[in-house]
């Protein structure tokens, strides 16, 4: 796709647009649309001859951060389920001994979840 623009006498502002930021070159408007792992993975610098193992390292590093990050919402999820039970079962009058060992916990921690 190739940016279109006036012609900058056109515009009025022929003094002012100087520099390579103003130059007419070829724009991708939706990157993400194209190859998944050029997605995925950042721009690769030929300027190195370890850049394609750094780039798959990289590539790791992100796979294992979107691994943890969807574990977190899980365990977040499992947590306000263990909270939401231990509180049913406390006011359907369940012993404070029976709650912490059914969901191994200290007195002092069952004590923090039920305030």
């Amino acid at each position: 796709m190739t940016q279109v623009v006036d012609a900058p006498d056109a515009t009025g502002w022929e003094g002012y647009l100087h520099g390579s930021a103003f130059s007419l070159q070829p724009a991708d408007m939706f990157p993400w649309t194209g190859d998944a792992a050029a997605v995925l993975s950042p721009p690769v610098h030929h300027c190195a001859p370890s850049s394609s193992r750094v780039a798959d390292a990289l590539g790791a590093v992100r796979l294992a951060a979107a691994r943890q990050e969807s574990l977190q919402w899980e365990l977040d999820a499992a947590q306000l389920a263990l909270v939401e039970a231990i509180r049913n079962a406390a006011a359907a009058g369940a012993a404070v001994s029976a709650l912490c060992l059914a969901a191994d916990m200290t007195e002092s921690e069952l004590e923090d979840v039920l305030k």
